[in-house]
């Protein structure tokens, strides 16, 4: 390859590799009219928090009733589904009730010995 040759093929992939990471950023900045779920209900929960006190917030988390089973930190005061895996939340029990389920003496797995 001539010297020439060689000088515009760097130039043309260094132009094409400027061109894909100024695309690749501006794909990837939210914008308000994003139809992503989640950055949705991000910037909606940014939102409500800016408007309500610390001590109400606080209030409204005590005692939630419902709970996502596979993330205990999703909680709510009324049925609805987890943002995250999208499960449905199930109705919270207190460790006492769930110490009573499991106080009967009944075997909750087996491990064979030699295994």
């Amino acid at each position: 390859m001539s010297a020439r040759k060689m000088k515009t093929v760097s130039l043309l992939v260094i132009g094409l590799l400027l061109v894909a990471m100024a695309a690749g950023y501006l794909v990837s900045q939210p914008g308000e009219n994003s139809g992503d779920p989640a950055q949705a209900s991000s910037q909606v929960s940014a939102k409500a928090s800016s408007q309500e006190t610390t001590r109400e917030h606080a209030e409204k988390h005590l005692d939630p009733t419902y709970v996502c089973p596979m993330h205990p930190d999703v909680t709510s005061d009324e049925p609805g589904n987890c943002p995250i895996c999208g499960m449905d939340l199930v109705v919270k029990r207190s460790t006492a009730t769930a110490m009573e389920d499991t106080d009967r003496g009944e075997v909750l797995y087996y491990r064979h010995p030699h295994n």
